[in-house]
């Protein structure tokens, strides 16, 4: 299936309260309504069709700034297609953040139903930001996405805000999947290795390309499909002086019926097209890390994939291979054997930090 980039710009529906002048009158909106102009860290926007959904990039998020304090509430609408699926509810949920610290989630309770639920928000009286943050967006067959999507956001009264523009221009290209954001951590948004990443990167914007989306053999098989994520690419670097792109390769890259010289043939075919495109952004490709799994996620499978990748960062001189096996080091960094825990992200991304972006 081939992912287009929907940019709405609609200005009826933008319900930021900058005290918006309607007649001479000043009115006071308190519900955002999402739009994907305001979305940061995003380059998806892909409807769900029959919803008001919108299943964009792992981690986009929106920030509102209070100028003058902080509501007491704030209840989020939003739509997930993974409640009582595969993963745990911080996993699906969406974040909720006062400048900066996590203090709610609000995770779904039903599949495939529009819901809204109340995240409550203290703090002292001055200027706050809230910031949203979607969790992953996983492409678990060709065309069906599984995620949450924010609808809407009501603070209830009359309490204004503005939207949080991202003035950043420098940003990190993270494709990668569920491994690479973080899935197995209490809460991606924040113990991820992208959120970990982030940390140490002060001052990038990280950008998700694949986050679970992307398998090699669904994304990257044909050439259509290749193309449109360079030009999604080349969008997003613009005004960047100093960009950079990792491919993160996960244990199910090859995906179902596909094999490894397959999968691996579509990263190389990929990474040819990125450089003859942008010649001097940085590429840098990770190997899968160590996995502890006896199901078909074992070494045994996954070591092929290593060599076939080592392989082609080796026939590549403006290729940077870091090895996934050195940036964990035992079963007690992960959760369930494949994906690490809190304490594995930040061995992982802390490593991955020093070889690949220090």
């Amino acid at each position: 299936m081939k992912h287009f980039i929907l940019f709405v710009f609609v200005t009826a529906l933008f319900s930021c309260t900058q005290q918006e002048q309607n007649d001479g009158a000043s009115t006071i909106t308190d519900e955002y309504i999402a739009r994907s102009a305001d979305f940061q860290n995003t380059i998806y926007d892909d409807i769900l069709p029959g919803t008001a959904a919108h299943h964009r990039s792992a981690l986009a998020r929106i920030a509102h700034h209070f100028p003058d304090g902080l509501p007491d509430y704030v209840d989020i609408t939003l739509y997930s297609t993974v409640y009582g699926n595969t993963y745990p509810d911080s996993q699906v949920g969406i974040a909720v953040f006062v400048d900066g610290a996590l203090v709610g989630m609000a995770n779904p309770e039903e599949a495939n139903e529009e819901e809204e639920i109340r995240v409550e928000l203290s703090g002292e009286p001055g200027p706050h930001t809230v910031a949203l943050v979607e969790a992953l967006q996983e492409e678990t067959i060709p065309g069906f996405y599984a995620g949450t999507s924010l609808i809407s956001a009501d603070y209830g009264g009359n309490f204004g805000y503005t939207v949080v523009r991202d003035t950043t221009a420098e940003v990190v290209l993270e494709d990668t999947d569920s491994i690479g954001l973080g899935i197995g951590t209490p809460v991606a948004q924040r113990d991820g290795v992208q959120a970990q990443l982030a940390k140490l990167m002060p001052g990038m914007r990280f950008v998700s390309l694949g986050a679970g989306r992307r398998q090699l053999s669904t994304s990257y098989e044909t050439a259509t499909k290749r193309h449109a994520m360079v030009q999604r690419i080349v969008q997003v670097v613009k005004g960047s002086q100093h960009p950079r792109y990792i491919m993160e390769l996960g244990d199910n890259d090859a995906g179902t019926g596909k094999n490894v010289a397959q999968a691996a043939s579509y990263a190389a075919l990929f990474l040819d097209e990125l450089h003859r495109t942008l010649p001097t952004l940085p590429i840098t490709l990770q190997t899968p890390l160590r996995t502890f799994r006896t199901d078909s996620y074992n070494e045994r499978n996954i070591a092929p994939m290593r060599a076939a990748l080592s392989k082609i960062a080796a026939a590549r001189t403006w290729v940077h291979l870091v090895d996934g096996l050195a940036l964990t080091d035992s079963e007690a960094d992960y959760a369930d054997g494949l994906h690490p825990n809190r304490a594995g992200c930040m061995k992982y991304a802390g490593r991955l930090y020093h070889a690949a972006f220090k």
